[in-house]
């Protein structure tokens, strides 16, 4: 049998584990495993999925493809209407305690966040937790239009925000309370957030609409890899070295250090989120402006997966 250093002319790496940062085609021996293994993608598509009961824009989000959570939106009157995804159909829940617009949620369905936001008029820096029944109003953040939001309930980090000025602040929540983190390098508001509070990526925001990622290890910011367009305000999910985003009809992945732009959105939106606590495999966008603000589009890629091979 040939062997594939003969027919590729490369030798296949070994250790003792499977690597990071993984791109289409890689092979390695997994020496723990005693298996040989490669990882494939390229399948992914978005498909239509039952439309939210309220059409919204600048809605907060959180929870997975088949778990999700979506509250507030719109601006003129700001909502509260507060909505469950099982998988199949959109269910109202109980309304936050603020109706607002132009905030961000993380989490998941039973353990959510939703921070800041426009109150119409005047800013709001409401901070509320969601336990799958009822929302709770927490600690305000001081900042809190406009802003990027990732991790989770207990482990929260609020980037930039505002609209007349924008801001670098970056905020941790334990919880409870804000502490000040580590300052963007630029200022920016409507940032998509992805990612954990100390291994998250900050992308593109405005002004002068931006395409750049900046990566952050609970300390200190690195600029990542550029993303395939400029702009504001998308949909984001994954983590810092494994990301999905979509923005207007734009969808593209992130490895760590590359982005590459996959499937495109069936209807283009602008201020629309969704599941931000899904995957590179399986995520969902929802809500967004014009022409279809209650629109819902799940994007499922089966093959963006490493399959492998025993040797003994």
């Amino acid at each position: 049998m040939a062997e594939y250093k003969a027919l590729r002319g490369l030798t296949i790496r070994t250790i003792a584990g499977d690597p990071s940062n993984l791109a289409a085609g890689d092979i390695w021996y997994n020496s723990s495993a005693s298996k040989i293994k490669v990882h494939k993608s390229g399948a992914g598509a978005w498909s239509t999925a039952t439309a939210l009961n309220t059409g919204r824009t600048g809605q907060a989000t959180a929870g997975t493809q088949t778990a999700s959570l979506c509250a507030g939106g719109n601006q003129a009157p700001a909502r509260a209407l507060s909505e469950e995804w099982n998988g199949s159909a959109w269910t109202e829940g109980n309304n936050l305690g603020t109706a607002r617009s132009s905030f961000r949620g993380t989490g998941t369905q039973t353990a959510g966040l939703a921070v800041g936001g426009w109150l119409n008029p005047g800013y709001a820096g409401q901070t509320e937790e969601y336990n799958g029944t009822s929302w709770a109003e927490q600690s305000d953040r001081n900042a809190g239009y406009n802003l990027g939001l990732t991790g989770t309930q207990t482990a929260g980090l609020a980037l930039g925000g505002t609209h007349d000025v924008a801001l670098n602040n970056v905020d941790d929540y334990n919880g409870s309370s804000w502490t000040a983190g580590t300052n963007l390098p630029t200022a920016r508001y409507s940032i998509t957030g992805i990612g954990t509070s100390t291994a998250a990526l900050s992308l593109a925001g405005t002004p002068g609409y931006a395409s750049e990622s900046l990566e952050y290890d609970g300390s200190s910011w690195t600029e990542g890899g550029d993303f395939p367009a400029n702009w504001a305000w998308g949909h984001g999910a994954g983590t810092q070295t494994a990301a999905i985003s979509a923005v207007n009809a734009l969808c593209a992945t992130y490895n760590g250090t590359a982005w590459t732009e996959v499937g495109d959105l069936n209807s283009p939106r602008s201020e629309g989120d969704g599941s931000n606590a899904g995957t590179t495999t399986a995520t969902s966008v929802y809500g967004g402006g014009d022409p279809a603000p209650n629109a819902c589009e799940e994007w499922n890629d089966p093959f963006n997966q490493t399959v492998s091979f025993d040797t003994t």
